[in-house]
């Protein structure tokens, strides 16, 4: 990473004053790639996290909806009911004109 000690004597005062500059705005830039890497793999965990739990609620509700139609056809009458109150299945009144 290092110039050769013996190139570096061959510089003027000028050229390794811009040698100085360049390696410390080399070390900037490989900071700030370090510091992006870990905000892109924070923010590829976050992703990972919110799809995960959108497939467990898209799962439960799967569940949900399995179970009330086992339970529905033990009886229709009640778990229609039950469903429309927790909120599984939601019914629009339709008027007798309708």
């Amino acid at each position: 990473m290092d110039v050769c000690p013996a190139v570096t004597l061959d510089l003027t005062p000028t050229e390794q004053l811009e040698l100085e500059g360049i390696k410390m705005h080399k070390k900037e830039l490989l900071d700030d790639i370090q510091r992006l890497k870990k905000e892109i793999a924070d923010v590829i965990a976050e992703i990972e996290d919110f799809e995960h739990t959108e497939e467990s609620k898209q799962v439960q509700k799967t569940k949900q909806v399995a179970c009330g139609k086992k339970k529905f056809n033990m009886d229709p009458q009640k778990v229609s009911v039950a469903m429309t109150i927790s909120g599984v299945i939601v019914v629009e009144y339709m008027g007798p004109d309708e």
